[in-house]
């Protein structure tokens, strides 16, 4: 995304998550989208096996998680959570 600076690229995806928030959408498209952009921060965490971010990343996952999974009120969709 940003040619090689993994730190733009993080911010940019930690910034757009928070930016989300003052969104006139759905909730549950809010959470998503949340989730798809801590999810792209942790998938960047591996490929340059920075362990701490990796951490930290989930750790913003779970309540991410959770809240997916009490708007949905699916269990497939809990279980597709919980594995995750």
């Amino acid at each position: 995304l940003y040619e090689g600076d993994y730190n733009k690229t993080l911010s940019f995806f930690e910034d757009f998550a928070k930016k989300v928030e003052e969104m006139d959408i759905p909730e549950s498209i809010k959470t998503s989208t949340k989730m798809n952009c801590t999810f792209n921060c942790a998938t960047i965490a591996i490929h340059y096996d920075d362990s701490e971010l990796l951490k930290k990343q989930v750790e913003r996952m779970k309540p991410l998680s959770a809240k997916l999974v009490a708007d949905v009120d699916s269990e497939s969709i809990a279980r597709n959570q919980k594995v995750n």
